[in-house]
């Protein structure tokens, strides 16, 4: 069990700081390893006390990673209070520290009730996503693990903003424990395009899968718009002869896609047609899926922002918990 002692510097119970602490960006090779870069050593949960967050908490500890080390974040931001009222509150300073304290013991009870074998609490002042991007940049932890604020209006846009600032300042994927099981994931559904996020995000998947057992099920949407084209140029009233060669090939193209990555994984293929978000969460829940694991970006999207449509749509509406992987940095 860690302990947080006043200097801020997470101690195990021996007083000694956490062995092998990772250095941050560029100690490491990003594409070290068989998975093409994907690995699963250290986890950030990030950790405000609602109950989405423990949640998180809690099935990333007991399904997701079982056995990987979890560092449990929490970020004070203490707002000041308009000038006229001060002389009714403490200091923002007493306020800051009460609030540290309060969180470090309520961080050591949540990391007793979990069950990982290795386990971290930091608790620092800042903005989430500025605090959570400096712990895994020193730490060089492999993801950030966040719940799914659903009860209160207005915070979906929150979340979505602050998923962006994290894959952004900390270019680690992120995953969004939405819609948890009291289970570990036995089917990932992966979204492919031509895009490089897609591929990492493969990687992701088969090396999730490889360690979980779990079945990885690719899926690819077809544009509608331009399988409606081939119908209105044929001349048959049934686009069944048009669209069936449009599956087929790009069955045949997920099948190449999968086989550098997918050694030792059992996996399906599912092609649709339609409009990319909507359809990924309609396999999601008619495939069964336990969870998502898609780029942040793929091909259609020429906006400058890290967090695409797709993502965004099947971030809101995906009905278990999605991973984020972002393009690799430089």
């Amino acid at each position: 069990m860690t302990q947080m002692p006043t200097d801020g510097v997470a101690r195990t119970s021996s007083g000694e700081p956490p062995a092998e602490r990772r250095a941050g960006p560029g100690r490491r090779d990003p594409d070290a390893g068989s998975t093409g870069g994907a690995r699963l050593e250290r986890i950030v949960v990030a950790v405000d006390f609602a109950a989405p967050s423990l949640a998180a908490a809690h099935w990333a500890a007991g399904h997701f990673a079982p056995d990987i080390e979890l560092m449990l974040v929490n970020a004070i931001d203490v707002p000041r209070p308009p000038a006229f009222l001060e002389g009714r509150f403490a200091p923002p300073r007493e306020l800051s520290e009460t609030a540290r304290r309060g969180a470090q013991v309520r961080l050591r009870e949540l990391g007793s009730a979990l069950s990982a074998p290795r386990m971290h609490i930091e608790v620092r002042e800042g903005a989430a996503a500025s605090v959570i991007a400096a712990v895994v940049a020193e730490s060089g932890a492999d993801l950030v693990v966040v719940g799914e604020h659903t009860t209160r209006p207005g915070l979906w846009k929150l979340l979505s903003t602050t998923a962006e600032r994290v894959l952004d300042e900390s270019n680690v994927p992120l995953l969004v424990a939405r819609h948890t099981r009291a289970a570990t994931p036995v089917r990932v559904l992966v979204p492919i395009d031509e895009s490089a996020t897609a591929a990492r995000a493969l990687q992701w998947a088969a090396m999730y899968c490889r360690r979980s057992g779990a079945t990885l099920v690719a899926l690819h949407v077809l544009d509608a718009a331009l399988a409606g084209h081939l119908t209105m140029v044929s001349a048959s009233a049934d686009p069944g002869p048009m669209t069936e060669p449009m599956r087929a090939g790009t069955d045949a193209w997920l099948q190449l896609q999968l086989e550098p990555h997918c050694d030792g994984v059992v996996t399906e293929t599912m092609v649709e047609i339609g409009t990319p978000g909507e359809d990924i969460v309609a396999t999601a829940v008619k495939c069964g899926a336990d969870l998502v694991v898609m780029g942040s970006r793929g091909m259609s999207g020429l906006s400058r922002r890290l967090l695409g449509s797709v993502a965004r749509t099947v971030l809101a509406a995906a009905p278990c918990p999605v991973l984020i992987v972002p393009a690799r940095a430089g």
